[in-house]
């Protein structure tokens, strides 16, 4: 009735986030259409009825401004607390590297602030019309990607930049554009495997094996929530582990299987690439449990990833088994965090986004602490918010920043204040 609809148009127009006038309506209107029952029942008419409906479910105005208070939007605080305890930690493991940290803290500090101010100003972006534009972001993502590749003609410390962005341009082509497929088509489902695994198989044609491979691992977790049937996501996600496998073994670099044979044998190659890996296994055992105590560390690692891919070593080693698991408790925190809300918003770009910046992360993170405890290759594969690097950084708090763009988005399950539904019995 127009009463009704004008009613709740007052409503959602005291409601500054339009993603939840539709939930806003829909919710209220089955309110006011019990409250409209019950009036016609007393012997009203339509109009009076509707009138009283109104009235009953409160002014509009004020019932306005406090579903606006509900569903503002706002950084997500358990969300913001494991990412800040996260961060917080990661200053501490790069202050307990070996050397003079001091300069080094001071200038992650201040990115960090910086990461977490836009961590709390993300909601207002809306990651949608970011994610929309999937099909300029894969060509651009590609391009970037393989600008970095170019090695002497691209300007010292552009590199890591042009990649970090390329890494970020590619994860967000592929939520958009996963979103877009209509998952009932054959070529669909064969369209988002080409999508998923060109930027992997160039990335190994450039010799860029472990960001190949990170990204292969990240493309499963968007197949298995892109909607796809479950006979299609199994045939899908054997095909972006055999095609990459079999890539690496055309494409390899003799020192890259080097590297790998290293790994199986680190003693046979104690003067090459096997040092590394001993090494790390030094710093590990001298830990122990309760491990030697800050500032009790000794180097005897490369300085080119002291304070990237190896920094996790000597943490262990002055912090022991404990400190390990105390990082790894709070990186899981926030990585379930990540993970659980993609499974709450079902297949759309927000979740598809969410499980890839989860599973990006988690990647990093178990091949870091796989790589330090010798159960995986050593490679350049730093912890997130944890190893120094800055373009890496840079691509991690954007991902958080639009997840958290995400988080703030999600659907709640009520949209009638409490004090409203206690007033007039309804709920």
């Amino acid at each position: 009735m127009p009463e009704l609809d004008n009613y709740l148009e007052d409503v959602c127009a005291h409601i500054k986030n339009r993603a939840v006038h539709d939930q806003v309506k829909e919710e209220l209107r089955v309110h006011l259409e019990e409250l409209f029952q019950e009036a016609l029942a007393a012997g009203n008419d339509e109009g009076e009825a509707a009138r009283q409906a109104c009235r009953r479910l409160g002014e509009p105005g004020a019932l306005g401004k406090e579903l606006d208070r509900i569903h503002r939007l706002r950084t997500d605080r358990r969300f913001f607390a494991s990412l800040t305890l996260l961060s917080l930690l990661g200053l501490l493991v790069l202050y307990t590297a070996p050397g003079d940290t001091v300069a080094l803290v001071l200038r992650r500090s201040a990115g960090t602030l910086l990461g977490l101010a836009l961590v709390l100003w993300a909601p207002r972006l809306d990651y949608r019309r970011l994610l929309g534009a999937g099909k300029i972001l894969f060509p651009a993502g590609l391009t970037l990607l393989a600008l970095s590749t170019l090695g002497a003609q691209v300007p010292y410390g552009a590199a890591a930049w042009l990649f970090a962005l390329g890494l970020l341009f590619t994860l967000l082509a592929w939520s958009g554009l996963l979103a877009e497929l209509n998952k009932s088509k054959q070529q669909d489902f064969f369209l988002a495997l080409g999508y998923l695994a060109l930027p992997v198989v160039a990335l190994l044609a450039w010799e860029k094996v472990t960001p190949a491979a990170i990204l292969a691992l990240t493309s499963l977790a968007l197949l298995g929530r892109a909607g796809f049937s479950r006979r299609q996501t199994v045939l899908g996600m054997l095909s972006l582990v055999l095609l990459p496998g079999v890539a690496f073994l055309l494409l390899a670099a003799p020192y890259q299987l080097a590297r790998l044979a290293a790994f199986l044998r680190p003693e046979a190659y104690a003067d090459g690439y096997g040092y590394v890996p001993l090494m790390l296994r030094d710093y590990l055992g001298s830990g122990g449990i309760f491990g030697t105590g800050i500032g009790r560390v000794w180097n005897t690692l490369p300085p080119g990833g002291l304070y990237n891919e190896y920094i996790l070593a000597p943490f262990v080693q002055q912090t022991g088994l404990v400190g390990g698991l105390i990082l790894m408790l709070a990186a899981g925190l926030f990585l379930g965090r990540l993970w659980r809300t993609a499974g709450r918003n079902n297949t759309g770009p927000g979740s598809l986004l969410l499980a890839g910046t989860a599973a990006f992360f988690a990647v990093r993170l178990v091949w870091n602490m796989g790589m330090i405890s010798g159960l995986l290759p050593v490679t350049a594969v730093g912890l997130p918010f944890v190893s120094h690097d800055p373009a890496m950084s840079f691509l991690d708090f954007t991902l958080v920043a639009l997840a958290a763009g995400v988080l703030a988005r999600s659907p709640r399950p009520a949209a009638l204040p409490a004090s409203e539904r206690g007033g007039n019995g309804h709920a």
